[in-house]
């Protein structure tokens, strides 16, 4: 057993070398693009958060923002790669431009169930930018919060700009589900909206006085234990396209456009 673990024993951290794709080469958590954002999806202390950063790698500064689980609002962060890449340092702002907390960052290697210390280590590149481990503080209390973050995506700065607009959406979704406010629920759809569920099939509802009159027929495709620790922010987006909760909610323009009890990319409701 001492010489398998000495066999498959790699250093803890990680250096991030490969944020976006080398020349001529293809990394596999490397970025398409110099002006692609990653998207980072994971927790600070029990709460739930999604991160947005953009890496110019000439200036070594890190810009982007992230939001809670159960806030509405998102904060800025700014900040620097440490030395040879191990870590980031990042300050946090408010709306008002005030710092309110601080992130101490290190890479490190994906560990645990699922994950083949052999094979992790014989493919380090595919990993060195994507798993962050650290701590968080607030500007008024230096109590460090324990942070961990996995690489989730990516986007385009066009994605990013669409995102904006579905991520108001997601939330207001999500709130309104959650204190079951069936007219706030349904002024945040585009009609016609569409549900997807097994068994049943596809519906399309014609107006907001549809969807208020068989809201718990709708409601129920949103699971309480998935819906209120989902972060409404930085969702994924394709294009125009946001989803959200595992692809089960389809947004656009601002609005959710299809609801599904499995990925909506499988259901007819899919808007290619």
């Amino acid at each position: 057993m001492f010489l398998l673990s000495m066999l498959y024993a790699f250093p803890a951290y990680s250096q991030c070398v490969h944020w976006y794709h080398a020349a001529g080469e293809k990394f596999n958590n490397g970025l398409d693009g110099p002006s692609n954002l990653r998207i980072f999806s994971g927790n600070v202390g029990n709460q739930q958060i999604r991160m947005s950063l953009h890496y110019d790698v000439a200036a070594n500064s890190i810009d982007g923002f992230y939001g809670y689980n159960n806030q509405p609002g998102t904060l800025t962060i700014h900040g620097k790669m440490r030395s040879s890449g191990a870590g980031m340092d990042l300050v946090e702002r408010d709306a008002q431009g005030k710092t309110t907390g601080y992130f101490s960052l290190l890479f490190t290697y994906p560990t645990g169930p699922g994950y083949d210390a052999a094979g992790v280590q014989k493919h380090v590149s595919d990993y060195d930018c994507s798993y962050v481990t650290g701590t968080w503080h607030s500007a008024s209390d230096s109590h460090p919060i324990k942070v961990k973050l996995y690489s989730s995506g990516e986007q385009t700065p066009a994605e990013q700009q669409a995102r904006e607009s579905n991520d108001e959406a997601a939330y207001k979704v999500q709130k309104a589900l959650l204190s079951n406010d069936r007219k706030e629920f349904a002024s945040a759809l585009k009609y016609p909206f569409c549900t997807s569920r097994y068994r049943v099939g596809v519906t399309w509802w014609k107006s907001p006085h549809d969807v208020i009159a068989h809201y718990k027929q709708i409601a129920i495709l949103a699971d309480p234990l998935s819906l209120r620790p989902a972060v409404p922010h930085a969702i994924e987006t394709v294009g125009k396209l946001s989803y959200w909760i595992g692809d089960t909610m389809e947004f656009e323009n601002g609005k959710m456009q299809a609801m599904c009890d499995a990925s909506c990319f499988h259901s007819e409701c899919y808007h290619p």
